[in-house]
């Protein structure tokens, strides 16, 4: 069960589908890009995703396999919050 507080909403802005994994794109709320810093962990849909790189409020995560078997993830479509 979730029990964290939602900060903010994203936006999904790209996916990048690979033979193993998918990389993740997301734009933040300004309010939530202050203190960034890569290997720094977000819950995104109530995942623990590591921040693999980022620049102004485009945050970067590679997810692998296992993550978009066990999530809904890879569901995720380019555009939605």
């Amino acid at each position: 069960m979730f029990t964290g507080i939602v900060q903010g909403i994203a936006t999904v802005t790209q996916l990048e589908r690979q033979e193993n994994f998918m990389r993740l794109t997301l734009e933040l709320p300004q309010a939530s890009c202050d203190n960034l810093q890569t290997g720094a962990s977000i819950a995104v849909n109530g995942t623990c995703l590591t921040i693999t790189g980022f620049s102004g409020q485009l945050v970067h995560f590679d997810l692998i396999m296992e993550t978009l078997r066990v999530t809904n993830l890879g569901a995720l479509q380019q555009g939605i919050k």
